[in-house]
């Protein structure tokens, strides 16, 4: 083979070996747009009976099923059994209830547990890699500020006249996502301003909900950011009951107080919503009333829940609620379980959130803000566990090459780990205590 003076040449497969491009080292158009638009919750379809992030949801899980798994370990397998079991739980709940379980919204119960399959197949795919996780990270990021940015401007609705709404259509839904998701963006920024920025921005937009279980839930997740790294494991799962009981009792005591004065009215309603609710579980078997019947009737009008541990038990009863409850905890566990180095409190910090705004939201432990944190924390555990890692496989589909600002964004590890190279020392993967 002749080579010309100066010219560059390499060996076939090492030429082929630059040539490839890794799935570490690249953001996934899909990937990133589909998980953009899942915050957008009330985000409806033209022409169609669904929001947009039904269809997202739906969409990444058709991606899942064509790819391999992009993480090693076993971390976190767990939670498939809570699935599996929540879902037969609910389908028996479902046909033992029979015909005379009464549904709301014309959404009968195999609806509902078909999204909530979908659901879980977004936490496994996330989990695992299939769906790719930096790309993820960035389009969670973009959406939720984007949407937040355009609420200061009343861009996307004005449902409530004086709370921020827009894209998020429900000032409590902005709360949870702000609350949830707001700490996990927080943390995916290993820059300080980048970090103060964005903080800024979702504080100022949580009290701009007037939500008064968000400013709650912000605070506590606040709290456990500057306590988590120095409580100890043991004294871990504790903290966030507490956090849960100070929730209950503070808000409740203070409820009314200050800009709240006024929310007399709406205080009324939900504690004669409360009685309902509560004499609807006293009446169910233990198994529930089936999945989608948690919601009460007052005069013409037709109620979700208010609080998500009461949903639970009045679609699935006290099964369905441990079983949720010790998925969270679960995750929440691992995060702390990662050598000192490799934590995230902020991610701790949205399990903490989850916990505080359930309280006082009818749907938070089984919605998509609830399963993306949770795919999301378990893909974090995985990748920084030291039996654990990303690994790096070739792909043929055409992606785009991340910024160099964007290589360290993410709250996973950088593209020279995820690579497959064998770090020299220990390099934290997250936010710094």
């Amino acid at each position: 083979m002749r080579v010309t003076p100066g010219a560059s040449w390499e060996q076939p497969a090492l030429a082929d070996q630059r040539r490839v491009e890794t799935w570490t080292g690249e953001i996934f158009l899909l990937d990133m747009v589909a998980m953009l638009v899942l915050p957008l919750e009330r985000l409806e379809v033209p022409g169609l009976p669904f929001v947009l992030n039904d269809l997202a949801v739906a969409g990444l899980a058709v991606l899942a099923s064509v790819r391999a798994p992009r993480v090693r370990g076993t971390r976190g397998a767990w939670i498939v059994w809570i699935f599996a079991a929540i879902l037969v739980l609910l389908t028996a709940s479902m046909y033992l209830n029979g015909p005379g379980a009464t549904y709301t919204l014309g959404l009968d119960g195999r609806r509902r547990i078909l999204h909530l399959a979908l659901l879980f197949l977004l936490v496994l795919a996330l989990a695992t890699g299939r769906i790719h996780a930096r790309s993820a990270a960035v389009g969670i990021t973009a959406g939720v500020t984007t949407a937040t940015l355009l609420a200061f401007v009343k861009i996307g609705g004005d449902a409530y006249p004086g709370r921020l709404t827009g894209f998020f259509g429900d000032p409590n839904v902005a709360g949870l996502i702000l609350t949830v998701l707001g700490p996990l963006i927080i943390g995916s920024q290993q820059r300080r301003r980048r970090q103060v920025l964005l903080g800024s921005i979702f504080v100022v937009a949580i009290v701009m909900t007037q939500s008064r279980t968000a400013l709650f839930s912000a605070a506590v997740a606040l709290g456990w950011r500057l306590i988590g790294r120095r409580t100890a494991r043991s004294l871990g799962m504790i903290v966030p009951v507490v956090a849960v009981w100070a929730i209950a009792t503070f808000g409740s005591e203070y409820k009314q107080s200050g800009s709240f004065a006024d929310r007399a009215g709406s205080d009324w309603l939900r504690d004669q919503l409360l009685v309902l609710e509560n004499a609807h579980i006293a009446a169910a078997p233990w198994y529930g009333t089936g999945p989608n019947t948690a919601f009460v009737s007052f005069g013409e009008n037709i109620f979700l829940y208010h609080s998500s541990y009461l949903a639970a038990r009045a679609e699935g009863g006290w099964p369905l609620l441990v079983l949720v409850l010790a998925a969270y905890a679960g995750v929440f566990w691992s995060l702390m379980s990662l050598p000192t180095q490799r934590r995230n409190v902020w991610m701790e910090s949205s399990a903490t959130a989850v916990l505080g705004m359930a309280l006082y939201l009818g749907d938070v432990f089984l919605s998509t803000t609830g399963m993306v944190f949770l795919g999301l924390a378990l893909h974090y555990v995985r990748a920084n566990h030291p039996d654990g890692g990303v690994v790096s496989r070739t792909r043929r589909l055409r992606a785009m090459a991340v910024p160099t600002a964007w290589e360290r964004a993410g709250p996973f590890p950088p593209s020279s780990q995820m690579s497959g190279a064998p770090p020299t020392a220990p390099t934290p993967h997250g936010p710094s205590a």
